[in-house]
């Protein structure tokens, strides 16, 4: 995620894009809730839109189906963060 900000930061959309591709390969294999979240978060900041919501609120989701098997605060923490980032634009630790 930080790589993907600072190709954005540096201009080069393109290497923004395929570090985006790769967090696409990565759900392509498995359905991880902070790979979601971490999807959410590149959505942000590759489109000024709402588009990071459906990949939010299936992290969301896939938390729920997990958490038999995981305990919640283990994905809490980066679902909170990266709320705060999307909403503000700012980490939530500086």
């Amino acid at each position: 995620m930080e790589l993907l900000a600072g190709a954005l930061k540096a201009g080069d959309r393109q290497q923004a894009e395929t570090l985006s591709a790769r967090l696409n390969a990565l759900l392509a294999k498995a359905r991880n809730p902070v790979v979601l979240v971490q999807r959410a978060r590149a959505d942000k900041l590759l489109y000024k839109d709402q588009r990071w919501r459906a990949p939010f609120v299936a992290a969301l989701s896939e938390a729920e189906k997990t958490s038999a098997t995981t305990t919640r605060r283990d994905v809490a923490v980066p679902f909170l963060a990266a709320l705060v980032e999307i909403e503000t634009g700012l980490p939530m630790l500086e």
